[in-house]
């Protein structure tokens, strides 16, 4: 896998797409509409802006770090995937499926605390309450 590869003058209009890459590490060094992970192992993706959003499928052990800002970033049928976050994107939306081992990583209250690594819920429990059913994450105590 090649660990230098570099988008270095994409337009904003452009999609970055990796399928089925292993072992890579590729940087997208400008503002670009979409990125997309798929199938990918062991691939991670550094970027600075991305307009719509990011698309990790189907994919194991991938790393995603935004250097600027991302709206949205999803999550589908992937296991051991690390979002790595700026202060400027803790306002981006996460949606998961299908997905195990999912963890975002994302700064401490002030620039001088250290990362913080956050894990998104994977189990849930469902209840029917006599009118409606409604879902709530799995506590686990311990």
């Amino acid at each position: 896998g090649a660990k230098d590869l570099c988008v270095s003058e994409p337009l904003v209009k452009h999609t970055v797409y990796l399928f089925k890459c292993e072992d890579c590490v590729l940087k997208v060094s400008a503002k670009v509409n979409h990125i997309t992970l798929d199938s990918c192992k062991k691939t991670a993706v550094v970027f600075d802006s991305v307009m719509a959003g990011v698309d990790v499928v189907n994919s194991t052990s991938c790393t995603l770090q935004t250097l600027v800002k991302v709206p949205t970033i999803t999550v589908d049928k992937c296991d051991a995937t690390t979002l790595i976050l700026n202060r400027e994107s803790l306002d981006c939306e996460i949606v998961s499926a299908k997905s195990s081992a999912l963890n975002i990583q994302m700064p401490g209250k002030t620039d001088d605390d250290e990362f913080k690594e956050v894990p998104i819920p994977e189990q849930f429990v469902s209840k029917f309450d006599g009118d409606k059913w409604t879902t709530e994450c799995m506590a686990h105590s311990g």
